[in-house]
């Protein structure tokens, strides 16, 4: 089936399961809302699920959020934004409640990897479970080689990879052919050890920014990926070292917004792009409400930054946001 027909199905399927088995979840409006005063960012429906500590993956127009941190704990929920519509609406939830957990679609499908089970941060969990909107239900994918949390998992051409955090070899990267259902060698190892960091795809390269590590403390690290030669380069570090920040590709840049400060309760609004043929960052509007532990996906020319905390550490619980922002590329 050539991708432009697997996408309709999948489309198709999407919309069939919605009409027979899911109710639209009320929201503020039906479009993704009005242009912010503060510049190109502007606000779409709120989040149904206020939580923090996820990861979103987008997929045929959808930008999908399993899990995270809720406040009374995990959760299990999983949501999914319909772009056309602007609309959210709520899917089956995961089979488990987990968070600080990596996201990442391939091969059709939105794959959920590693991450805490609950607020012991115990890390012994490697499950990974795979979504299929077209049939509407999860299924179990191999575990993880090792237990992973605090982590990133990126997709390149249908290959997920999974990068940093804490658990089992944490600078090994692995790489799970999500078509065939089966682990390949692992990658060359990330070079800078750390948890809580970003990563998004411009062009093919995995773009690896900040994070922290104990000892170390918040990183502006910046390494770089490239699958077909199978090596990291090191690239100009982010200018505002965080963790628990989100990063994406938009307009062939490397968007970074949010995450928190470990020597305060403050968390960043500071919003940094990375232009890989200038090799420079760039300073530009911050993220309107300043949050870590956010989840973001980018579609088209629209980056969509969901949910988090504005208060950092423990104080997450109790100042959860359900805000969406979206940074539009072509405006």
């Amino acid at each position: 089936m050539n991708r432009t027909r697997a996408v309709s199905v999948r489309r198709r399927a999407f919309d069939l399961l919605l009409g027979a088995s899911l109710a639209v979840l009320a929201v503020a409006g039906t479009g993704v809302g009005q242009e912010d005063a503060a510049g190109p960012w502007r606000s779409a429906a709120s989040l149904p699920t206020p939580r923090s500590e996820m990861h979103a993956a987008a997929l045929d127009g959808f930008v999908y959020v399993p899990g995270g941190l809720g406040p009374d704990g995990t959760v299990a929920a999983f949501e999914a934004f319909d772009v056309a519509t602007g609309r959210w609406t709520a899917l089956p939830p995961l089979p488990e409640p987990v968070h600080h957990a990596g996201v990442a679609a391939a091969a059709g499908r939105v794959v959920v990897t590693g991450g805490y089970r609950d607020l012991e941060f115990r890390t012994d969990h490697a499950a990974v479970w795979a979504f299929d909107p077209v049939a509407g239900a999860w299924a179990r994918l191999p575990d993880l080689p090792g237990p992973r949390a605090a982590h990133v998992t990126v997709a390149v051409d249908d290959v997920v990879y999974v990068i940093g955090g804490v658990g089992a070899a944490p600078q090994e990267v692995w790489r799970l052919d999500v078509a065939a259902g089966a682990w390949l060698e692992p990658a060359a190892p990330l070079p800078t050890a750390r948890e809580h960091l970003a990563a998004t795809v411009v062009d093919g390269r995995v773009h690896v920014v900040g994070g922290r590590w104990p000892g170390r403390g918040n990183l502006g690290t910046h390494e770089a990926y490239d699958p077909d030669a199978d090596a990291w380069t090191t690239r100009p570090p982010l200018p505002t070292p965080r963790s628990g920040h989100t990063a994406g590709a938009v307009g062939g840049r490397v968007h970074v917004v949010g995450g928190e400060a470990l020597d305060s309760a403050r968390t960043f609004a500071d919003h940094e792009a990375f232009d890989p043929a200038r090799d420079a960052w760039t300073r530009t509007e911050p993220l309107p409400t300043a949050r870590h532990g956010i989840a973001s996906a980018g579609t088209g020319d629209a980056w969509y930054v969901i949910g988090g905390a504005t208060g950092a550490g423990w104080d997450t619980f109790t100042t959860l946001v359900d805000t969406v922002d979206v940074w539009d590329a072509g405006r």
